[in-house]
């Protein structure tokens, strides 16, 4: 069965590939992003977690939980004493695992996770590009630049991370585009009671209205070094039990946890990262009004928070896990930053051309990577 998905996962691929240059129409586009989500969520379903992986352990967690006698109320209240104080305060994701347990298979859990953060992934992408700007070109670099930060691997092993990621991007996308401030706001606290790391792109909302240059490059590389006393502060003195399960969770990533699904998914990031940020600083230095338009305002943000995550390139946990709400943000960067009737000299011409070969040349290599820790 497995190999059925990969084969329609492989079909659409290759359909908006080979007509990289031209066009579908909106339907057939929707049908064929609609396939590859299918075929990515049937692959999550046929393949049983290696007991390394994040997976494996949510499934445990849903069998503990299925073989209790909880209701939903007392398993939000104390619930951790049957699965893990981790998940003490992460309320929405304990609501989808009682009711997994309760009424549905294991193999449910990702199939509607990865359902949800490629939807949702899918959402923005349709509404950046429509009419003229429905490319194949514009789709396919936008789901490469995607799969480079946010790897199939992690969206099916790492569920709570990529949901959260998912559930935030969509957030700051309405923000930005519809003003929609309330409803950024329930999609935080959804994102953060789902795994709290998803906050951490919160901040950087304030900074989306300044260009990015060599001074703020030096001081979000010197955030990692001024936040973690912080977060000591919060886990050793504070008192808070919310804000001591973040600081903890964090002290973990930085200094217990030693993942590695590859360094190939560490140095892509990284590339990708370093990248995107040349490329906009490039794209509009000494342009003192395109940054204020509004359409560059989301960039911003992308960047600085890209220039944020390089910070921590010495560490895999947070080097891999931060970037994660901004690559379901990919359509952003391709409307602004590939935007081809923008290129106007030569030099922009080949910046950007030989950026997209570099995007293709990682995505092949994370396609290898993906297949090699799965199967």
């Amino acid at each position: 069965m497995v190999y059925m998905f990969i084969l329609l996962m492989l079909l659409a691929l290759v359909a908006m590939v080979a007509a990289y240059n031209a066009r579908y129409s909106e339907k057939q586009t929707k049908m064929l992003f609609v396939m590859l989500v299918i075929a990515l969520a049937g692959i999550g379903v046929c393949i049983e977690p290696k007991s390394t992986y994040d997976l494996y352990r949510h499934y445990q967690v849903i069998d503990r939980v299925r073989g209790s006698s909880y209701s939903l109320i007392e398993f939000l209240k104390k619930g951790y004493l049957i699965t893990d104080t981790n998940y003490t305060y992460t309320y929405v994701y304990n609501i989808i695992v009682y009711i997994v347990a309760k009424f549905l298979p294991n193999q449910a859990f990702p199939f509607f996770t990865i359902c949800i953060s490629y939807g949702l992934f899918g959402y923005i992408l349709f509404r950046e590009f429509h009419d003229e700007n429905l490319t194949n070109r514009n789709l396919v670099i936008s789901i490469s630049i995607f799969s480079i930060l946010m790897p199939y691997l992690f969206v099916y092993s790492n569920v709570r991370n990529a949901l959260a990621g998912a559930v935030v991007a969509f957030g700051l996308y309405r923000l930005y585009k519809d003003r929609k401030i309330l409803l950024f706001i329930i999609c935080v606290a959804i994102a953060v009671l789902i795994h709290p790391i998803a906050g951490a792109v919160v901040p950087f909302v304030f900074l989306s209205r300044i260009k990015p240059g060599v001074k703020g490059i030096v001081v979000t590389f010197a955030l990692p070094s001024l936040l973690f006393p912080l977060m000591e502060y919060f886990r050793l003195h504070l008192g808070n039990g919310f804000l001591f399960l973040i600081a903890a969770k964090y002290y973990n990533y930085t200094l217990v946890r030693h993942d590695n699904q590859g360094r190939v998914f560490l140095y892509s990031t990284v590339i990708m990262l370093v990248a995107l940020s040349i490329l906009a600083l490039w794209a509009n230095r000494g342009n003192k009004t395109t940054w204020k338009e509004k359409r560059y305002s989301l960039l911003n943000l992308i960047i600085w928070y890209s220039m944020f995550s390089l910070g921590y390139f010495r560490n895999y946990e947070m080097m891999i896990r931060l970037p994660y709400s901004i690559a379901f943000l990919s359509p952003v960067l391709v409307s602004t930053l590939f935007n081809r009737s923008e290129m106007k000299t030569t030099g922009a011409k080949l910046a950007y051309s030989g950026t997209e070969g570099v995007i293709f040349l990682l995505v092949l290599l994370g396609i290898y990577e993906n297949i090699a820790w799965l199967i």
